[in-house]
């Protein structure tokens, strides 16, 4: 399987939890289909591909999850699925949404513009890295209140790697009539994701990360009977039935489609397509396997090296893991895991920490290789100058 990544010879990429490097099958099936659109993209016969792969994308996403064709919406990335949602409720001044403070800033930074434009009140759930599930629910369950409209929090943690106790956050939440928004960023394509069995109204995933997919796909489910009620914060011709300038206008309110605008490359989603094979020969229970032991390798590892702690559960749940090395700042520490060992990391910035994540592709070798270096980061003395540091830092804003 492994052989199946060129990209990884001489590279220990251990950061999936940003985006994932991509299969053979993958690559090869964007340049396939990018090649044949190139040729002669309206032609009847390669129209009818291209809308062929865009409804298979949404019935093999809809599958992956447990979802229903219907209830699943093609969009770029997490970050435009968790924003429809979040203008789409039209949340009104007085109405509290439940999060952590925990959160990616694609969840954080809209809620928090959703406070300013719409006078929502935040109530941030503060989780300790130590915290276990059940203590996770109580503290949801004294942070919701009377006026509770909506709880919005990721499935794992994007920084600890912590997982959240959705059913019993969801069932909690729908028993005071709130409804909830998950972002399962960092849980597709790492482990089985149901959204029956998770009982979330709301869910949104990127095929870049876990699923080892192109950037630029992402995916938003919306529970069937809440579409109409959701209000597509930005609109094209699929938000109508009918219209005609200068009055007319039927919106298109019972489908899930209106959330969708218009040209989109269909290569990618070809490249999508290709990635959900790829996961469903691993078997996430597989992957979620091997992940968790892996982590735990790392943490054991890492916790072995004097001046580090570990930024999390101290036996890992998931294929993230952070920590701290103390005396060197967390940027100095990825800059050097790459500049010493040619591992691919990345910082969290909010908890001063560096994090691995690790999947299918990464070995117990490789492991025991990334805890040598930190170990060398703990007794050397630093080089001066780290331009990998600046590359992080800009990449963060832009990319």
């Amino acid at each position: 399987m492994r052989q199946g990544f060129p990209g990884l010879a001489g590279v220990i990429y251990m950061n999936t939890g940003w985006q994932g490097p991509s299969p053979r099958q993958v690559v090869a099936a964007v340049q396939e289909a990018m090649a044949r659109e190139a040729a002669s993209p309206t032609d009847p016969a390669t129209m009818e591909w291209r809308l062929n792969v865009l409804a298979q994308a949404r019935e093999e996403a809809a599958a992956l999850i447990g979802a229903h064709p219907q209830e699943i919406s093609l969009q770029e990335n997490t970050t435009a699925g968790l924003n429809a949602v979040i203008w789409g409720l039209r949340l009104r001044p007085g109405d509290e949404v439940c999060t952590t403070d925990l959160e990616h800033p694609s969840l954080a930074v809209p809620l928090l513009y959703a406070r300013r434009r719409r006078r929502v009140r935040l109530r941030p759930v503060h989780i300790d890295p130590s915290d276990d599930g059940e203590r996770i629910l109580e503290a949801f369950r004294r942070a919701m209140g009377p006026r509770t409209r909506l709880v919005a929090i990721s499935h794992v943690a994007y920084g600890t790697g912590q997982l959240l106790p959705l059913p019993q956050i969801a069932e909690e939440a729908h028993r005071r009539g709130a409804l909830v928004l998950v972002d399962a960023a960092q849980s597709v394509g790492q482990m089985p994701v149901n959204v029956r069995e998770m009982g979330c109204d709301f869910l949104a995933f990127p095929g870049h990360k876990w699923l080892l997919g192109p950037a630029g796909t992402g995916v938003l489910y919306i529970r069937r009977e809440l579409v109409p009620h959701l209000e597509p914060p930005w609109v094209a011709h699929r938000a109508a039935h009918r219209y005609a300038l200068p009055h007319r206008l039927q919106p298109a309110s019972d489908d899930i489609a209106k959330f969708e605008l218009t040209t989109r490359s269909v290569p990618l989603w070809a490249g999508f397509l290709a990635a959900l094979g790829f996961a469903r020969s691993l078997g996430l229970e597989e992957v979620a396997t091997h992940v968790r032991s892996l982590a735990r390798h790392a943490a054991r590892g890492l916790a072995a090296v004097p001046g580090v702690s570990l930024v999390g559960p101290q036996e890992p749940q998931t294929g993230l893991l952070s920590f701290r090395l103390a005396g060197v700042e967390a940027e100095v520490v990825t800059a050097l895991l790459w500049q010493w060992g040619r591992v691919v990391a990345r910082t969290v910035p909010s908890l001063r920490a560096t994090r691995l994540s690790l999947h299918c592709f990464n070995t117990p070798q490789e492991v025991e290789q990334v805890v040598e270096v930190v170990r060398r980061i703990a007794t050397a003395q630093p080089p001066g100058a780290l331009p990998q540091v600046r590359v992080e830092r800009m990449a963060m804003q832009q990319l």
